[in-house]
């Protein structure tokens, strides 16, 4: 089994169409008793051009989050390679940011301090840095509330601020593990909005690539340029759908025919034996 390496830097710009190449991959755990590799994924062959927005979906412990933990550099490939920017990924660097559903914010710094700390853990915290900052917490809308503590934060606040965290550092993909999983019904639709809003906010010839984990089937078609449907552990790809309705989408949208249907396409993926 491959080992990790310590942290990369970020790729050279331009030297593939694909931001993200999972050739043949397979993960997994070592057993506690035995020893032997108890896989999670198996066999995941996709790739995710630059600036394209992948959600996948599959049932509990089939292996996507640990899927994400692997493009994030943090638990190593077993078979097969992933590649960003034609270079093979060997351990995390500063040019993917995961954000977990789980904001864990510092409780003794202020949503400023929350959102500076990565730069800081960089040693990029010049004042450049610090203007980022703050033009990260105005493009998620907290302005008003970037010297409160994060118990002074609702839920939806708090996954802005480790959004906005997240973006601070300019890396070039985004990890998102069910980033919304803990927030009520109107929350979440709220902040799907706000991320798509975000996403795009930079243009289309900067815009960044992200991967995003969900269990929620809507999320998923309002979301995603593409759908990967992931079988039950170890995890394959079921289906590979393609969302075609532009962008911005209206909240609407998610009542039209179009909407159901690419829906019960990811259910007929997910109910497939």
């Amino acid at each position: 089994m491959r080992t990790l390496f310590r942290p990369q830097p970020p790729p050279p710009a331009g030297t593939t169409s694909e931001a993200l190449e999972v050739s043949h991959v397979a993960l997994g755990h070592p057993s506690s008793r035995t020893g032997e590799i108890l896989l999670a994924v198996h066999d995941l062959d996709f790739t995710v051009a630059r600036g394209e927005f992948v959600v996948i979906v599959g049932p509990s412990g089939c292996g996507k989050t640990t899927l994400l933990e692997a493009l994030a550099g943090l638990v190593p490939v077993h078979d097969g390679t992933i590649r960003l920017a034609g270079r093979e990924l060997r351990g995390p660097g500063t040019d993917r940011s995961l954000v977990f559903q789980n904001a864990s914010l510092y409780p003794w710094r202020d949503v400023v301090a929350n959102v500076e700390f990565g730069l800081q853990a960089q040693r990029r915290l010049d004042a450049a840095g610090k203007a980022r900052a703050r033009e990260m917490i105005r493009l998620v809308g907290l302005e008003k509330a970037e010297r409160k503590f994060p118990h002074e934060l609702s839920g939806g606040m708090k996954q802005r601020v480790n959004l906005a965290r997240a973006l601070v550092t300019d890396p070039s993909v985004l990890l998102l593990d069910e980033p919304f999983g803990a927030l009520d019904a109107q929350t979440r639709e709220v902040m799907q909005n706000e991320l798509v809003r975000v996403w795009q906010a930079e243009g289309a010839a900067v815009r960044r690539t992200a991967v995003f984990v969900t269990h929620d089937v809507g999320e998923a078609v309002f979301l995603a340029d593409r759908i990967l449907v992931f079988s039950p552990s170890p995890a394959t790809i079921r289906a590979d759908i393609r969302v075609d309705a532009p962008r911005p989408r209206a909240p609407e949208w998610k009542r039209s025919p179009e909407f159901t249907a690419i829906g019960d396409r990811v259910l007929a993926g997910l109910a497939a034996s």
